[in-house]
């Protein structure tokens, strides 16, 4: 994969990958000479798709249940819309209200997605981020007395679950398209601001599967309507009778790394200033499906930009890549280096930068008990359905 760096220090720095564009990268005039062949290709995509429902829905491929309540929280679109912080508020919930909870996640891109595996039995981490994948190292080092299993085959990863762990539920990161697994609960999530992406589906835009999908779900999620744009609309026409909650991404520092140190995601939290970005110069890097929600991030956490880069979703950095930001970082005169927490787990044992490393991370929030509310009936109603 080649890079163009673009350096001048002080100013903005862009990486862009080979048929990659960043956020802010113009359409191509190639794009345009390929779309109409795209366009094709996503409406077969979509007939592929409708026809994979409809054999689930009528009973001619055979639907797998696990032995516990089974809650998916999941998308329309190829990432980018908060699965992984709404997971870990979802988990975190139950488990405060007393549930014995596993999360099953997919683990794309981790070695063990293929054959699953345990990455947490809720106090001790058991597999490496290469491993388990980024997502569900995350929320492995973040979630106590919850463990995360990851596989391909979400049924074969439940059932893992439920032998090692005995939980009362189950929730799926990432679950709204493995239609082969039973659910009790179907959460989707969408963008507030676009939240079918450009409104085609894959290969020509972002979206896994038709808007019309959102009959399926039993609750709408719309997150980052606190963003500086005007939330879409256009959903309401697919809803029914479905309820719709409205979300927020609440910018939170995890950890600060003073500079020429390693740390491991797994070390204790300690306290961190939550204004210490408030006003400093910034070096920004990250490889997320939406880099300018993360420079989105930075600004309301009070930090200036003066250089970045980014890579695409999953990247996976190499040590000429590190030294480049460093030495970038240092040439635009940044008081600190800003990354997510996704890109550290990547990092973590590697980077010895020549500034501090903040790593910053989103929480999910609401702004009324609505939600919450929501949850805790459909589960007492779940329960009562089952006998339990």
């Amino acid at each position: 994969m080649v890079f163009n760096h673009l350096k001048k220090p002080g100013s903005t720095s862009r990486v862009y990958a080979k048929g990659i564009a960043s956020d802010e990268q113009p359409v191509s005039a190639q794009y345009r000479l390929i779309r109409p062949f795209l366009s094709v290709l996503s409406v077969i995509y979509g007939g592929a798709q409708s026809l994979r429902s409809d054999i689930y829905r009528r009973g001619w491929r055979p639907v797998h249940r696990l032995p516990c309540t089974v809650i998916s929280i999941g998308n329309l679109v190829a990432g980018g819309t908060g699965k992984t912080p709404m997971t870990y508020y979802v988990a975190a919930l139950f488990r405060r209200l007393g549930y014995k909870v596993v999360v099953v996640s997919r683990g794309y891109r981790g070695r063990a997605e293929r054959c699953g595996g345990v990455v947490s039995d809720g106090a001790t981490l058991l597999m490496s981020s290469e491993n388990a994948g980024d997502e569900p190292f995350m929320l492995a080092s973040a979630l106590t007395g919850i463990p995360v299993v990851v596989g391909r085959d979400r049924f074969r990863s439940g059932i893992l679950g439920v032998d090692r762990f005995q939980p009362d539920m189950i929730i799926l990161d990432d679950g709204f398209q493995h239609l082969r697994l039973k659910r009790d609960l179907d959460i989707l999530l969408l963008d507030g601001c676009r939240p079918f992406g450009n409104g085609h589906l894959l290969p020509r835009g972002i979206l896994r599967e038709p808007p019309t999908a959102i009959q399926r779900a039993d609750a709408v999620v719309l997150t980052r309507t606190d963003a500086e744009r005007i939330p879409h609309a256009g959903v309401n026409r697919y809803l029914g009778d479905r309820p719709l909650f409205r979300s927020s991404h609440q910018p939170v520092i995890d950890s600060i790394l003073p500079s020429g140190r390693r740390l491991s995601p797994s070390e204790p939290d300690k306290p961190v200033d939550p204004g210490f970005l408030d006003r400093r110069r910034i070096f920004a890097f990250s490889g997320i499906a939406r880099n300018d929600d993360f420079h989105r991030s930075i600004r309301c956490l009070g930090g200036t930009i003066v250089g970045r880069q980014n890579f695409p979703d999953h990247y996976n950095y190499r040590r000429r890549d590190l030294a480049i930001i460093g030495r970038e970082a240092v040439a635009a005169e940044s008081d600190c280096i800003v990354t997510t927490a996704k890109d550290y787990v990547r990092i973590a044992q590697r980077v010895l930068f020549p500034l501090d490393l903040v790593v910053v991370n989103v929480a999910m929030t609401f702004a009324d008990n609505r939600f919450e509310t929501f949850l805790a009936d459909k589960l007492v109603n779940i329960i009562r359905k089952k006998g339990n």
